[in-house]
């Protein structure tokens, strides 16, 4: 009895599995097998239905992990795919533009210096200090390119050359302190003069000195050669008038003039080969 009463709930157990047992018995040989099975599966159904839910669950939770490694797999594919048409983009681009400035040097060759002898050059190198100073370009005395020719792009002008190689040239932009070009107020018609400056040509800026103190020019003009000094042909755009400044005295001014060329996007010029008749070094 004190066995009974110490292990209560483990009697109720074994009792209850002993009742089952005599029942499934008693109805296997009075031929109740449905009886008895019914039975067992009375008592084994909630259990198989616990273990089939830890089943699906862990089951599901593997499938879960496999999806979330294949959606992974599958976003680094297309991340890949997008890097790769943004690639292509961009390269499309850069063609486009390129062959717009090779059409639009084509059409300048073509139709404003169809009377002179040019040709088209690409820029190979850059000054180390300041892309703005000087370009080293693919085309020398071999190709009829000599000293003070005009350098160009459809933009406007570049500059000029400075020393010439056989199969290379060295190109000093307008923005370099050594560079000085005849300039006219396109709107205005007033002459003067557009050089580098030292504290400018960082900033691609030119100067433009030497201006008229009646002049009416404005933020905005366009300025353009005006053919004196020999190195430049006349009616070349060269810039657009950024800022005028006074000096101390109130009596003379210059203007700050930013170039039409992009120096940092150039890549292709144009090489007059023909020279002004008469011309002196233009600085």
């Amino acid at each position: 009895m004190y066995f009974f009463e110490k292990h209560k709930k483990m009697s109720i157990i074994i009792g209850t599995a002993l009742v089952i047992l005599i029942v499934m018995g008693i109805s296997v040989l009075a031929g109740g097998t449905f009886f008895a099975e019914n039975l067992f599966n009375t008592v084994v159904s909630p259990i198989q239905k616990g273990i089939t839910a830890v089943t699906d669950g862990v089951g599901g939770f593997f499938n879960f992990l496999f999806e979330m490694k294949d959606y992974k797999e599958e976003n680094t594919r297309l991340s890949k795919r997008v890097a790769e048409l943004e690639r292509e983009q961009r390269s499309v681009q850069d063609y486009r533009e390129e062959n717009e400035r090779l059409s639009g040097l084509l059409d300048l060759k073509e139709n404003d210096y169809s009377n002179l002898r040019t040709t088209g050059a690409t820029i190979i190198g850059w000054s180390t200090d300041n892309w703005f100073n000087y370009y080293t370009i693919d085309k020398g005395s071999l190709d009829g390119v000599q000293e003070k020719s005009m350098v160009l792009t459809n933009e406007g002008l570049v500059g000029h050359v400075q020393e010439v190689g056989l199969n290379w040239s060295r190109i000093v932009t307008i923005v370099d302190s050594s560079s000085s070009v005849g300039a006219k107020v396109v709107r205005t018609g007033d002459v003067a003069l557009v050089t580098g400056d030292n504290a400018y040509e960082k900033q691609g800026l030119c100067k433009m000195v030497f201006i008229n103190k009646e002049s009416q020019i404005v933020v905005g003009d366009i300025i353009e050669t005006s053919g004196l000094g020999g190195v430049y042909t006349a009616g070349v755009p060269i810039g657009r008038v950024q800022e005028i400044v006074t000096d101390s005295t109130g009596v003379s001014q210059y203007a700050l003039i930013e170039p039409l060329v992009d120096f940092n996007a150039t890549r292709h010029v144009l090489v007059v080969l023909d020279t002004v008749e008469g011309q002196d070094s233009g600085q």
